[in-house]
Formats: C-alpha cells, sequence, structure tokens
C-alpha cells in the first residue's frame, strides 16, 4: 500500500520505503544558481559538489527527487519562475505569489500582474505570501504586508488554489487573518516552520500543513522549539522542504567553514531532513531500498495518511485534498479543515 509522509511517497512492508521524494519549496530560479556554484548534498553524510543548475537537477532526478516546486516572491521572480518551469515541465511546478519583505518595494498599482500570472499553466498554488516581523519595526511596513497577504489571500479564494504561507514573528496577526478568510478553507502550507508547540496546534486546527526542512538540522539552541513540535504534528501534516539556496543545516563540525562560504544548499539534502523528522517520530524507518515487491497495509499500527493518488490529470492541477501530478504522482496533501 501507498502512503505519504508530506512530499515524499512511502510503501510499507514491516518499514518505510522512499520511492520519491519531493522538495515542497525552492528557488531554483534564485541567482545563486545562474552560474556554476558549490551546493551541499548528502549521502549518508554531508558533502560539498560543485556544478551548474542543469548538472543539479540531474543529480536530483538520479537520487529520486525528481520534483520541486518553486516559490515566486516577487513580480520579477514570478516571471522567471514560469519560464524555468517551462524549461523543466513536470519537474519545477510553479507558484506565484509576492513574499511579505519584498511587497515594500512592488508598486501596488501592478497587483493585477499577479493574477495573470497566477492563471498560467501548471501554477498549483499562491505564495509564497504571508507576514514577517523579523526586522526593526520601523523596517517592516506591516500596513503594506498586511494589503499584499489579503490580497494573495483573496487571490487563492477567487482561483480556488492553496496558499504557501511565509509568517516569521508575525504568528498572532496571520493567524487572526487566516482564521477570519474564507482562504484557509483550501488548505496550504505554513512553510519553513520553526515554531513552538502551541503554535503548531492552532495551524493545525485551521487545517494547514508545515514545511521542514534545514530549519530542523541546526544546532539544538536553534531548533529547540521545533525539535519539541515535531511529535506533536502528525506525518501526514509534514512537507519536506530546503528553501533552496536558503537555510543550509549545520555542518561545520564536518564540513571547514570556509568551504561553506558561498555554498548553496539543495534538494539533496532532504534525506537528512527525512532522517531528523522520523528520529522524533520514532516508529518510522527510513531507507533506500525501493525493490522490495511485498508489502504490509499498515507500519506496525502506525496510522498514516492514504495518497489520493490522480491519474487522469493532465499536468499539475488542484484537487479538494491533493496537490497533484498526472500519471498518480503526488506532491502534498492538502486536506480541508472540518
Amino acid at each position: 500500500m501507498i502512503f505519504m509522509l508530506g512530499g515524499l511517497w512511502l510503501l510499507f512492508f514491516a518499514k518505510v520505503v522512499i520511492f520519491v521524494i519531493i522538495d515542497s519549496h525552492a528557488h531554483y530560479n534564485n541567482s545563486a544558481y545562474k552560474k556554476p556554484f558549490r551546493y551541499l548534498a548528502w549521502d549518508n553524510g554531508y558533502a560539498l559538489k560543485e556544478g551548474d543548475r542543469a548538472q543539479l537537477f540531474d543529480e536530483m532526478l538520479a537520487t529520486d527527487i525528481p520534483y520541486s516546486i518553486e516559490a515566486g516572491i516577487s513580480l520579477q521572480s514570478c516571471e522567471e519562475v514560469l519560464q524555468l518551469c517551462a524549461e523543466y515541465p513536470n519537474r519545477i511546478f510553479p507558484a506565484i505569489g509576492i513574499h511579505p519583505t519584498r511587497s515594500v518595494f512592488e508598486n501596488w498599482k501592478d497587483r493585477k500582474q499577479l493574477d495573470v500570472m497566477a492563471k498560467a499553466d501548471g501554477v498549483i498554488a499562491i505564495g509564497e505570501c504571508g507576514l514577517d516581523y523579523h526586522y526593526k519595526r520601523e523596517e517592516q511596513h506591516r500596513l503594506r504586508q498586511h494589503i499584499w497577504f489579503l490580497y494573495q489571500l483573496d487571490l487563492a479564494w477567487k482561483l480556488k488554489k492553496p496558499v504557501i504561507l511565509h509568517v516569521r514573528d508575525a504568528h498572532e496577526d496571520a493567524l487572526r487573518i487566516l482564521r477570519m478568510h474564507p482562504a484557509r478553507k483550501l488548505g496550504g502550507v505554513i512553510h519553513c516552520f520553526y515554531g513552538s508547540q502551541e503554535i503548531a496546534e492552532q495551524y493545525l486546527k485551521l487545517g494547514y500543513h508545515f514545511g521542514i526542512g534545514g530549519s530542523v538540522l541546526q544546532l539544538e539552541e536553534r531548533a529547540k522549539n521545533l525539535w519539541e513540535s515535531i511529535p506533536h504534528i502528525p506525518l501526514d501534516r509534514i512537507l519536506l522542504e530546503t528553501d533552496a539556496p536558503f537555510i543550509l543545516p549545520y555542518c561545520k563540525d564536518v564540513i571547514p567553514p570556509k568551504l561553506l562560504r558561498r555554498a548553496r544548499n539543495t534538494s539533496l539534502i532532504l534525506p537528512a531532513v527525512i532522517e531528523k523528522i522520523t528520529a522524533f517520530e520514532g516508529d518510522v524507518v527510513y531507507t533506500r531500498d525501493t525493490h522490495t515487491e511485498q508489502y504490509l497495509d499498515t507500519a506496525e499500527g502506525r496510522k498514516l495518511p492514504v495518497v489520493h493518488c490522480i491519474k487522469d490529470t493532465q499536468g499539475w492541477q488542484i484537487h479538494p485534498q491533493v496537490w497533484s501530478a498526472g500519471e498518480g504522482k503526488t506532491v502534498a496533501v492538502i486536506d480541508k479543515p472540518t
């Protein structure tokens, strides 16, 4: 039987088996990938490699990480996202949105450009959008962030697309807005989540998922809240992500810091993220074996969600319960809140 741990196909046969890994949040249109670069990978340990974007995508495919969702952060980047996804059809899938810290640089009169791009073929979500109060108050432009956030929630509701949320140091305001807006019924993901158990429970009640990536691979002093939250988040509500090229995991103990400078994060670290998450869950085993033909319906009594396989879609479609790709491939379960 096939199950899924957010962005990850799982086959059960006395232990969990990796089939396909999907990076639910990356930025491969970033200028960091436009020339040959140094990047981080994982193969039973961290390793630095050199190459270009095409080489990286080939390596991702060869290591069972064939898909990623490309999130827009500005009007210009959204155009680049659509171009990249057209260059790699059925590999990279677009989400269209304005990042809260970038909203202060966008001209409000240009907002309709976002509507046009969000209607492009293959767009699967609106985002990343949300609120970010991390920087000094005078640099936050909170009113402008709120206006753009509400506009994108309206757009998601109009187009019936889930949202990719960026919320940093602003959970109280973000939750208040989400509780009042009908777009919450469409589901979505709290990208780069590293909040407390209490905050996680509030998003769970609204039906949202949690993007977990490099943040879980930091030292305890930075990751303590997230580590404590993960055991309380159902596995079917966790999506794998990297936020590449950002949020490198802590690996200075095995790779000299000087070599890590200018190194790009990549989807190739996702096996390390899986291992960390399953270590907290306790009864899920990660392995690379994909050839066993004998499957069990359960994994030692662990209740996990059945993947909704949509086999008759053309390209990526929004479904009430699934972000789905043709031929039954599924990137993330998006359950409507009850």
